[in-house]
């Protein structure tokens, strides 16, 4: 439901301001109203939004520039775990200001020294998967004391090395050697060695033939490829040796001041927010006040904290809530237990306006049954109870808690339908448990499902007119109240009429039903306008929609009938039990994602329609956390 709240007025003294803000932070109850909309006329005091004084203002740009700083470091400092702060921030505020641009400036000097180090270390790992290669190549040559010059090499296929051989032949006269090898990744490298003073002819030789030399840093370009190896691996030692011994030193500083910087960042964001508050408050001559929004049930312990707080040298006064005030009023939810969960639905829509209804409730009730309608079957229900149990208690407190809260609800519906349906397993219970369906069987029963899903819908649709019309009775509107029970009563005679229609057996003169439709649908378009009467066409077209709920439910029994058979088929019983276990399984997850999504569609399309009213404003209290 939608929480109830008061307009208040809270005035004192200019002096006690920042700290009434700060009191009425740590409630987490007030939200203040920028757009107040004071009335200042007859002879009233004039007001002016509140404007800091230089001190304040001096404390509030210190307050912002370190807690850039902090959070800048902080930043940097993620990754690092360390234990909870409990020093007050407070006296240690001047330190941590001098202490903070000393550590900022040894943590970006490391940052910079660490992304250095983490380029080079990734520019230099390329060459690492040659390395086992060229030793063992290099290893076949025997280049010892210079004699012989060794030059890398990098083939495009394996047809250029032969190509390359002919080369080295014609111009060496055969006093060469070549070795080839192909590395993990597919490419094919080799080196070559020559008498030193055939190197430059080679290397243009190669230039010719487009046979690219193996390519390293700049750094060591003049090495021979044996120092190039040697290089490489003693390059990537010292780089890793001293990206550890950074990261420790860093460790040991953030280990004795993180927890600090954590405290004071939290006091900062708090402290400012206060100061911020401040744009929200108007003043006289010598008083400030705050007009701000509070829930109802909590003005009461307003009040008694200011008091106790400020004996009486601060007033709270509760304000008319007028007709213009309606758009302003933020809205904040609060649900019972039970569907506190679906609040997760509901989420998905704009938040409603305050005033109207919340629909949290409607989905709480409705979305289960017609979950449970369309699965409707008690071995799949007991699946998902497991599965609701399993994510309750592995998932406290989050996103997934709430899911398998809902999921829980659901599963029991489908359990319920189960047994109306005489449904396990399809039609396996009725085989071997001996199963008999209370209501009826859906699978053959598909005329009296499809009354069954249209009689649903028509309570559905016609409650979410009586809200509508509800709604517009609360608000005054004469013209839209009357469009709405119009509605409902050319729907519920049309549905009279069906009903007698359907069953002969029925002894009913329809003759009052249709003079009463006839007298209705013109006094309809006049409260309604010259579109009424598509309107009432729409709204029986969403009353037809929902025969999905037999159609999508014939869907899952008949697929689960059919993995039975199949399983039955399969020759052997594990074979069976493999194959009516799997296309189980692949009906059970249809069976969780289409009645999840045909569910909503008809609360959300069909029903919330008719009544709900979005785009209310979300309340945000200083240091509270609402929904």
């Amino acid at each position: 439901m939608i929480i109830r709240m008061a307009k208040i007025e809270v005035a004192g003294p200019k002096e006690l301001l920042l700290p009434a803000i700060d009191t009425a932070r740590e409630l987490g109850a007030l939200q203040l109203e920028p757009e107040a909309g004071l009335d200042t006329a007859d002879g009233g005091l004039p007001l002016r939004t509140m404007m800091l004084g230089e001190k304040e203002l001096e404390e509030h740009f210190f307050y912002e520039d370190l807690k850039q700083k902090v959070g800048e470091l902080l930043r940097i400092w993620l990754r690092i775990e360390v234990r909870e702060g409990y020093l007050a921030p407070l006296p240690v505020l001047d330190i941590v200001a001098e202490k903070v641009d000393v550590h900022l400036r040894q943590s970006r000097e490391w940052l910079a020294e660490e992304e250095s180090l983490r380029n080079e270390e990734k520019s230099l790992q390329q060459y690492q998967v040659l390395l086992p290669a060229l030793e063992a190549l290099l290893g076949d040559i025997h280049e010892t004391n210079g004699r012989l010059a060794v030059i890398g090499v990098t083939f495009k296929s394996r047809e250029m090395v032969p190509q390359l051989e002919r080369v080295l032949h014609r111009l060496c006269k055969g006093r060469f050697a070549i070795h080839s090898a192909e590395l993990p990744n597919g490419d094919l490298i080799g080196v070559i060695a020559i008498e030193p003073e055939m190197a430059e002819t080679i290397k243009r030789a190669l230039v010719d033939e487009q046979v690219p030399e193996l390519s390293f840093p700049e750094k060591f370009s003049d090495y021979s490829l044996t120092e190039k190896i040697h290089y490489l691996k003693q390059r990537l030692g010292e780089i890793k040796q001293r990206r550890q011994l950074e990261r420790a030193r860093q460790k040991q500083v953030a280990r004795r001041w993180l927890p600090i910087y954590r405290r004071v960042n939290d006091w900062l964001d708090e402290r400012l927010s206060v100061m911020q508050a401040t744009a929200s408050v108007f003043e006289t001559g010598h008083c400030f006040v705050i007009v701000g929004w509070i829930p109802v049930d909590r003005l009461d312990e307003l009040r008694r904290t200011f008091d106790d707080r400020f004996e009486g040298k601060i007033a709270v006064e509760q304000l008319k809530l007028l007709q213009s005030d309606m758009e302003k009023v933020p809205v904040a939810l609060m649900n019972p237990l039970y569907f506190k969960p679906f609040e997760l639905l509901t989420s998905l829509l704009p938040l409603p306006r305050y005033g109207s209804f919340d629909p949290t409730p409607f989905l709480g009730i409705f979305f289960p049954l017609f979950f449970g309608m369309i699965l409707g079957d008690i071995g799949y229900g007991l699946i998902l109870v497991g599965v609701a149990v399993g994510l309750i208690a592995l998932a406290e407190r989050s996103l997934l808690h709430d899911v398998g809260r809902v999921l829980g609800v659901c599963a029991a519906c489908t359990m319920l339908f189960g047994l109306l349906y005489g449904e396990f397993f399809g039609n396996w219970g009725e085989h071997y448990l001996e199963l008999t369906p209370l209501l009826f069987e859906r699978s053959r029963a598909i005329e009296p499902m499809i009354y069954f899903s249209l009689a649903v819908g028509l309570v559905h649709v016609v409650l979410g007119l009586g809200l509508g019309l509800y709604k517009a009775w609360q608000h005054r509107q004469l013209r839209e109240a009357l469009f709405k029970i119009s509605q409902i009563i050319v729907i519920c005679c049309v549905g009279v009429a069906m009903v007698v229609k359907l069953n002969p057996a029925i002894e009913f003169d329809l003759g009052p039903i249709l003079i009463l439709v006839a007298v209705v649908v013109p006094l309809m378009t006049l409260f309604g306008g010259l579109l009424a009467p598509l309107e009432l066409l729409k709204s029986i077209g969403n009353i037809v929609s929902y025969t999905r709920i037999m159609a999508i439910g014939l869907t899952s029994v008949l697929l689960a009938v059919i993995a039975n058979r199949l399983g039955g088929m399969a020759g052997s019983v594990l074979a069976g039990i493999l194959v009516a276990g799997l296309l189980h399984l692949f009906n059970l997850i249809l069976g969780v994602f289409a009645p999840t999504v045909h569910a909503l569609r008809l609360h959300y399309v069909e029903f919330f329609s008719k009544f709900f009213e979005g785009g209310g404003r979300k309340f945000k209290p200083l240091g509270g956390h609402h929904h």
